[in-house]
């Protein structure tokens, strides 16, 4: 063999000890680290691919150094999973890692929420808040937390700074919308309201939304407003009344009368259809039509102001002055009532650990046959004080009824 064609293969066999050491060596690069291990297992958990995330968990479990990663993924699978109280166990020890403490603990808060312990779930969100002022899913979930525990004022902090990290989201105002409306800040209701729907007008809960806004609207005496909300609707009793309400207010009786015929139909018992038809049966003259309304609109819903000051027309209309003393003397009971929630609310937003305001908000709230708010301020003192017996057995009683 002469030196040329020696040259050749030797050139030739060191290329190809190059190809495969920079195969091989691309061979090892390829291998996942357990770091690439556990970002593919935060995205999978994020992707809701939690078999994915479970079995990376595994894998890091046995890297040392990344027990406190595994334990993360495993706690926030079992979380996706609907099993927030076994998941806490798991994040509880991811806490004690730089890398996941940030992550463990906004999970924690979210379990925290879901299983009602809110004021835990509000200081540990509030510690990873400290760690990363602009975490979006520790926002949040502490605004879902305050909102249980009807430190609305915080909550609503919260639900702002969410619309500024996530300007596509509509759910942050939406809940806003609710806060302010059920404060009777209808202003600052209409604004958010508003804000949701200039978000998304895609939204699951769509017509819940639009006829909420409506409500607020007819509150201010925006009925223009307020048809044009309800205008893409679906046409429920609930949004049929409240239309019928805005051409009324408009001077179309004709029309309005029409709504309300079509609404109570459909629903014979929908509050504000019986209202109406109340208020329609008095400016005819006819108090004996209006007091039936009335007194089926009271049945629905006791401790309706309105309801109550009209069937007070009603009775002195038909000349029993007795029965309207009477519908105007629980009139001004349930003004009473009002007047203490307002109290005893302020009394709440100073004292956030006081579960006995809370308690008495849920007392107050069931006078007011509002069992929804009275389950929210009844599982708020509990959330503060687990051991707290009165409100146990009042959301006891509270469930034993719905």
């Amino acid at each position: 063999m002469n030196l040329s064609k020696r040259a050749s293969i030797s050139v030739t066999a060191l290329i190809g000890l190059g190809l495969l050491i920079a195969s091989g060596a691309a061979y090892w690069n390829w291998i996942p680290t357990p770091a690439q291990h556990y970002e593919t297992g935060w995205r999978a958990l994020e992707a809701a691919e939690f078999t994915q995330a479970t079995e990376l968990a595994d894998r890091l479990a046995k890297f040392r150094g990344f027990e406190s990663h595994s334990h993360l993924l495993r706690g926030g699978a079992l979380l996706r999973r609907g099993k927030p109280r076994e998941s806490l166990d798991e994040l509880k020890q991811a806490l004690n890692h730089d890398q996941t403490r940030v992550r463990a603990q906004v999970l924690a808060g979210e379990a925290l929420t879901k299983l009602k312990l809110s004021l835990n779930a509000a200081e540990v969100l509030r510690e990873a808040l400290v760690s990363e002022p602009d975490n979006v899913d520790a926002h949040r979930w502490s605004g879902a937390a305050l909102y249980d525990l009807g430190a609305m004022e915080q909550a609503v902090f919260h639900l702002e700074r969410l619309s500024e990290l996530a300007p596509a989201d509509p759910r942050p105002h939406r809940v806003m919308g609710l806060i302010y409306k059920d404060l009777e800040n209808d202003q600052k209701a209409v604004q958010c309201y508003e804000a949701s729907l200039a978000r998304s007008a895609d939204q699951p809960d769509i017509d819940s939304i639009r006829t909420e806004l409506a409500e607020v609207q007819i509150r201010l005496n925006h009925h223009g407003d307020a048809l044009k909300t309800l205008a893409s609707c679906t046409s429920l009793a609930r949004v049929l009344a409240l239309r019928a309400e805005c051409e009324y207010a408009q001077g179309q009786v004709a029309t309005a009368r029409d709504l309300l015929t079509t609404a109570l139909k459909q629903n014979p018992n929908d509050e504000g259809s019986l209202l109406l038809q109340g208020t329609l049966a008095l400016n005819e003259g006819n108090p004996t039509a209006a007091i039936a309304a009335f007194e089926r609109a009271v049945k629905q819903s006791p401790a309706d102001f309105t309801a109550r000051f009209k069937l007070s027309q009603a009775y002195a209309q038909a000349g029993n002055e007795q029965q309207a003393a009477r519908q105007l003397e629980v009139m001004n009971e349930i003004k009473e009532i009002r007047r203490e929630v307002t109290q005893v609310y302020q009394q709440a937003l100073r004292e956030p650990r006081d579960a006995d305001a809370r308690f008495r908000l849920g007392v107050l709230s069931e006078k007011l046959n509002r069992p929804d708010l009275a389950r929210m301020w009844y599982q708020a003192a509990l959330s503060i004080d687990a051991t707290h017996a009165p409100a146990t057995t009042a959301l006891k009683n509270l469930r034993s009824v719905e």
